[in-house]
């Protein structure tokens, strides 16, 4: 049996050899392969298609033959390895592939140009057919043969080329281009492929799963799986098949049925070293002050806080820092502010040009003091309930213990809730109940309003820095937490990380949906009062 049968699957969907029937038609591939159709059938001439290793050009290539295959009027000939050592072999391989006699010993390279030329002849304009040319591997085309294919490109008529050349090859390619510039002006058709993104990624797994079951497909990758694929491989198609191949060769060893996040990374890290995507910037300044944070900042003063930012933040930050309002100390009987980050308009910084200018008649209705005899006022009932903010798993308690939900007061006396030193702000990317969220904590209750909010990509202000959210479907505000719930599980939406904001970042990588993004800054709050 098998081993794929294992997974009720009734052919390998991770076979290493470009098979057509597994070609998955992304995008540019397909673009791709339109244009190089529509090149060759107009017969322009030269086509060159590059990419680096294993983004699918051979797959391409044969992907590209068995389109032409069912048409009776284009003859295509496939030259795997254009490496010759003279122009006088290069012509020999050229002359056997169509069919021609050839004798190596007597044959000159004017008689083997000639008798291409007769075949070009008599198939382009006496039966009016296409001649493709197809070379794989064209980055070890040495100099002769590029200049063999060059006079080749002479043979035309007045209206269309004898020979069709597609070229693919890697990127080393460009270089011959550049120091051949007579050949590359001959170039009608470049086109460059890219790595796959996050969701051509998973497309592909998916599509190869369905080939291989031919009826239900089963369900053998998490969506955190996917993205640890796409993590792991950068979209390369074949890193993304090797590493498909040994994830289900651990689920079979395993007696698992499912590759989750874990999975998947412990099998890129057991294959062949694979280099993804560029990693997000981590400063070694960050974990000083994570750990910092972790054996007991939420305890420390303001003083002490702002003195380690200043010693560990960029030099652009500092004065930033350093102009951060000490803690603010409610008078009794007086209704507690509210803070309102700015709209959506990309205002810049505070300076103190902007500072001495006069207030506005809004500025003076936020600032005017509240009568001593009101009431305060109970705060909003929570959308979603305290008890889902309970602490996550003990690997993440250190980062969470800092920022810990203060205990509740006693109704009666209506305290404010505890809050860390004033300004000190904590963004916590965690999970509760299938949802992928952004806690943020202020010292003050926190209430967003305004349409922009379930816009498509809502701008908010933090402490002078603008942050683009994508597409956060509800929120809920309650003192001390402001949870904004994003409904779209897509990870790409990098949980924490369209923030974006000038400061300290540490990330902890146990799983997408577990990304711990602890971002400390101060701020300057807009205080507005609901009386």
């Amino acid at each position: 049996m098998d081993y794929f049968q294992l997974l009720d699957l009734k052919k390998e969907p991770f076979s290493n050899s470009p098979d057509p029937e597994f070609f998955y038609g992304s995008r540019q591939h397909l673009g791709c392969l339109q244009k190089l159709e529509l090149s060759v059938r107009l017969r322009r001439g030269l086509n060159v298609i590059t990419a680096d290793v294993g983004m699918g050009k051979t797959t391409l290539c044969r992907q590209l033959i068995r389109r032409f295959a069912a048409d009776k009027d284009v003859r295509t000939h496939l030259l795997l390895d254009p490496a010759c050592s003279s122009a006088h072999e290069f012509l020999c391989i050229i002359a056997q592939m169509f069919n021609l006699p050839v004798d190596p010993e007597k044959d000159t390279e004017r008689r083997l140009k000639e008798k291409i030329k007769g075949y070009l002849f008599e198939q382009g304009v006496e039966k009016e057919k296409v001649t493709a040319l197809i070379i794989d591997e064209g980055q070890k085309l040495p100099y002769h043969c590029t200049e063999v294919l060059r006079e080749f490109l002479n043979y035309e008529t007045n209206s269309n080329k004898l020979l069709q050349i597609i070229i693919f090859a890697q990127t080393e390619f460009d270089q011959i281009l550049q120091e051949h510039p007579n050949f590359a002006d001959r170039v009608s058709l470049y086109h460059k492929l890219l790595p796959l993104s996050y969701k051509e990624t998973k497309a592909l797994v998916q599509f190869r799963l369905r080939e291989a079951a031919e009826g239900v497909v089963p369900a053998i990758f998490s969506e955190s799986g996917f993205w640890a694929v796409y993590r792991s491989t950068g979209g390369y198609p074949r890193k993304i098949v090797e590493l498909g191949y040994r994830v289900l060769l651990a689920l079979i060893v395993q007696s698992r049925r499912k590759a989750n996040w874990r999975l998947v990374r412990s099998c890129a890290k057991r294959g062949t070293p694979i280099k993804g995507p560029e990693p997000v910037l981590r400063p070694v300044f960050a974990g000083l002050l994570i750990a910092a944070i972790a054996l007991g900042l939420s305890a420390a003063s303001t003083e002490d806080v702002a003195s380690l930012w200043e010693r560990f933040a960029p030099q652009s930050n500092v004065e930033l820092m350093s102009a951060a309002p000490a803690a603010v100390v409610p008078k009794p009987a007086v209704k507690p502010p509210a803070v309102k980050p700015a709209a959506p308009p990309a205002a810049p910084a505070v300076s103190a040009v902007a500072a001495s200018a006069p207030e506005t008649p809004e500025q003076q209705a936020q600032e005017a003091p509240v009568p001593a005899d009101a009431a305060p006022i109970a705060p909003e009932k929570p959308l979603i309930a305290a008890s889902r903010l309970e602490e996550p798993p003990s690997r993440t308690q250190p980062l969470y213990a800092a920022v810990k939900e203060p205990a509740a007061a006693p109704a009666a006396a209506k305290p404010e809730p505890a809050a860390p030193p004033a300004g000190l702000v904590n963004m916590w990317g965690g999970r509760f109940s299938g949802y992928s969220q952004i806690i943020f904590w202020f010292d003050k209750e926190v209430a967003f309003e305004g349409p922009a909010l379930h816009s498509r990509e809502a701008e908010f202000r933090f402490f002078n820095a603008v942050s683009k959210v994508a597409s956060y479907r509800e929120y809920s505000s309650f003192p001390g937490w402001v949870m904004l719930k994003k409904g779209d599980g897509n990870v790409q939406a990098r949980i924490g990380l369209p923030l974006n904001l000038e400061g300290i970042e540490h990330f902890v990588e146990h799983d997408p949906f577990r990304i711990i993004v602890n971002l400390y800054h101060y701020q300057q709050p807009r205080v507005e009062d609901k009386s």
